[in-house]
């Protein structure tokens, strides 16, 4: 059993190679120091560490990015699942490369990959999904009222498709980089295999690369596509395909319940545009780069030189860079959210209209009402005469009386003539002579609220 004296000591060492080590909880696998995210920015002092240690904390973190020399760390979940199927990758594409990572075990029996990088790294992202469809007795609810499952000590939500079937998405590998963090070695349940936290390897980009492509590769989840602007919150649509209407059939927000691609009938210019459009074509003029062909393409983000920032797959366009922007990370776009992202900085509607005028979409768009009952205007222009225009009359309600002239304001101002239509007043509400003040009120007795209040 570890001491919390070797995980202090552990602490120091860390502190002492440039590593941000921070006491942590072992279950909340969280920094036991308050607000923690300060020490994504500076590292912490001999006197903080002495103090947070007195209180006995039974794990030790690291903070990732640049406070601790540009750290980044490949967790590989679910039992380490897809561990043994990455290092092959890693060992052919680049042979001893991983002899360099330093690799410790985890508590849940999967697998840590240390390094740092010699640039800046960016914030953590998912590498490899998968789907896994859930019978309804797995389920059961947990103290949120939460539908989930168990997997493998891990706690998973269950959510359901379109077609109602309940289903999880499991995460199998993902980096901790800026602003992220992990448990290490010497906390229980954590061992290091190979090498020492406290000598982390410095690798290249290119090396990274290969690290990251790797992970990409065993990917065995995609969302579906993005086909139109993100949702508003708990709406759940998406805006018009339609060069002519914004009153379009919605799409389902781009997620795991959107149809597939092929299920629009391609009247619209969008659904033609995802039907025969040329993303490639859109993708290289935006200096986007093919480097891989075949089944699944490869494809590299502007301004990188190695490495893999995206694949296309069955015409849906799924990026794994956090640096590709207008696109975000581990989302798949559409052809037609590919040319409206690029061509026409995500403005749908003017994206819909140019492909009209470039020749997509049918002649008629389908936007257009046609079961709208006519027959009242055909009628009247032809003169039908069983069409009767109702004829509208006023009732006279009587000259107004004279003696109820002087009530009104600025009655003297107004001509008598126009005067006359008036409703009659009821007894007793004539206008007082002017200069004998209103009528006297029922409480008279009584003070005004006014004076009432000093």
């Amino acid at each position: 059993m570890k001491t919390v004296s070797a995980i202090r000591n552990s602490a120091r060492a860390y502190l002492s190679a440039g590593l941000c080590a921070l006491p942590a909880g072992k279950t909340a696998k969280r920094p036991v120091v308050g607000r923690w995210n300060v020490y994504q920015k500076r590292l912490p002092t001999e006197a903080e560490l002495s103090a947070w240690f007195a209180n006995d904390p039974d794990a030790v973190c690291i903070v990732c990015g640049k406070i601790s020399g540009n750290a980044e760390m490949m967790d590989f979940d679910h039992g380490g699942e897809l561990f043994d199927a990455w290092c092959d990758r890693v060992n052919a594409a680049a042979p001893g490369l991983l002899d360099k990572l330093v690799i410790e075990n985890t508590q849940s029996d999967g697998w840590h990959a240390v390094y740092r990088c010699i640039i800046a790294v960016c914030g953590s992202k998912v590498l490899a999904r998968r789907r896994r469809d859930v019978p309804e007795d797995e389920i059961t609810l947990n103290a949120d009222g939460q539908r989930v499952i168990m997997l493998k000590g891990k706690e998973y939500v269950v959510h359901t498709d379109r077609d109602g079937d309940a289903f999880v998405i499991i995460t199998l590998i993902e980096t901790r980089g800026e602003g992220g963090l992990f448990l290490c070695d010497p906390t229980p349940g954590y061992e290091l295999v190979q090498g020492e936290m406290t000598d982390l390897p410095v690798i290249s980009e290119a090396e990274r690369d290969i690290l990251l492509q790797a992970a990409w590769e065993l990917n065995e989840y995609t969302p579906s596509a993005a086909n139109g602007p993100k949702a508003a919150p708990n709406s759940g649509h998406c805006g018009p395909l339609s060069a002519h209407s914004a009153d379009n059939s919605p799409l389902l927000g781009h997620n795991a319940n959107n149809p597939p691609l092929s299920e629009h009938n391609g009247d619209r210019p969008g659904d033609d545009f995802n039907n025969r459009g040329d993303v490639r074509d859109v993708l290289e003029k935006h200096g986007w780069t093919c480097t891989k062909g075949g089944e699944n393409e490869y494809w590299r983000r502007p301004g990188k030189t190695s490495g893999t920032s995206a694949t296309l797959k069955e015409r849906v366009f799924y990026v794994f860079s956090s640096n590709a922007a207008p696109f975000e990370p581990n989302e798949a776009y559409s052809p037609f959210s590919v040319y409206t992202l690029l061509d026409h900085g995500g403005d749908y509607e003017q994206a819909a209209r140019s492909l009209r005028d470039l020749g997509y979409g049918s002649d008629n768009p389908p936007d257009l009402p046609t079961d709208v009952d006519v027959s009242g205007i055909v009628h009247a222009e032809a003169g039908d005469d069983d069409i009767k225009t109702p004829v509208l009359t006023a009732v006279d309600p009587g000259p107004f009386p004279p003696a109820d002239r002087g009530r009104y304001r600025r009655r003297d101002r107004v001509r008598p003539h126009a005067l006359e239509g008036r409703p009659e007043a009821r007894p007793g509400q004539g206008a007082r002579p002017r200069g004998q003040g209103p009528e006297p009120r029922a409480d008279q007795g009584l003070p005004h609220r006014r004076q009432q209040v000093r």
